[in-house]
């Protein structure tokens, strides 16, 4: 079930994680999963991957924007900081929205999973001073309805395994969530065909009971009924007075 629809979530926190993940498909980051095991220990309410361009790792803020082309040397020094950063990086966002769950986390205590990570919060939720070692804060903009940086992550270079580990992680949740949407559809679609086979059954039952009772079969209005699988408490005194008087007209006439 996706974290959207998780009746365990509070509409804050569904509110900002959704907001994040939009502020991160955004600047390159794809696909951007939910609920996704970086470890034995850790669901990352966050997770993506990005190889991001220039302008991305600006939006990002990992990189201040390009000196004019006449500065060769501050020039020069930019593009030095570009290709250090052209690569492929994981993510991860922590998404909290109470003082207590923020405090209360021991995921500060270790060093971030991902090469970027972020904290998504309601504004002035974590003092500068709290803020733990490499994470970067992202606060929620209730005016623009967007998420906006307040401090950027410090890129941590994890390790081949850490990065391959995490994009399967990722790869894995959105198979998950692929197929289960899938299955959710073919659900969805057997049920309206159901519903409407079940109409049909429902519309010849009731054809089949007025004949019977039309004819005067089955000993009574409700034997007919019954033996055509209509509920009784499916008709009302006025119904059940016209089909009596069907079924009497009917007996008197054979």
């Amino acid at each position: 079930m996706s974290l959207f629809q998780d009746q365990n979530k509070t509409e804050i926190t569904k509110l900002i994680t959704a907001a994040a993940c939009f502020w991160l498909d955004q600047r390159g980051c794809k696909p951007v999963e939910t609920e996704v095991a970086v470890d034995r220990a850790w669901i990352a309410d966050i997770a993506s991957v990005v190889c991001p361009s220039n302008t991305e790792l600006q939006d990002l803020k990992l990189i201040r924007r390009a000196p004019k082309w006449n500065k060769r040397p501050q020039r020069e020094a930019w593009e030095v900081e570009v290709a250090e950063m052209a690569h492929m990086m994981t993510v991860i966002v922590e998404v909290k929205t109470s003082r207590a769950d923020f405090l209360g986390d021991k995921k500060w205590t270790i060093p971030p999973m991902a090469d970027l990570s972020w904290i998504a919060t309601p504004r002035r939720l974590i003092e500068e001073s709290e803020k733990p070692s490499g994470w970067g804060i992202l606060e929620y903009d209730e005016a623009r309805d967007c998420m906006v940086t307040r401090s950027a992550p410090l890129i941590r270079m994890t390790t081949a395994e850490q990065q391959r580990n995490l994009i399967h992680a990722v790869a894995c949740r959105r198979d998950n969530q692929t197929r289960y949407e899938h299955i959710n559809r073919i659900r969805k679609r057997y049920a309206e065909e159901n519903k409407q086979r079940e109409s049909l059954t429902r519309i010849k039952d009731a054809m089949r009971a007025a004949l019977s009772i039309a004819h005067g079969e089955y000993g009574s209005v409700e034997g007919a009924l019954q033996a055509h699988r209509i509920k009784l408490r499916n008709f009302g005194e006025i119904e059940m007075l016209k089909l009596t008087r069907l079924w009497a007209c009917a007996v008197i006439r054979d």
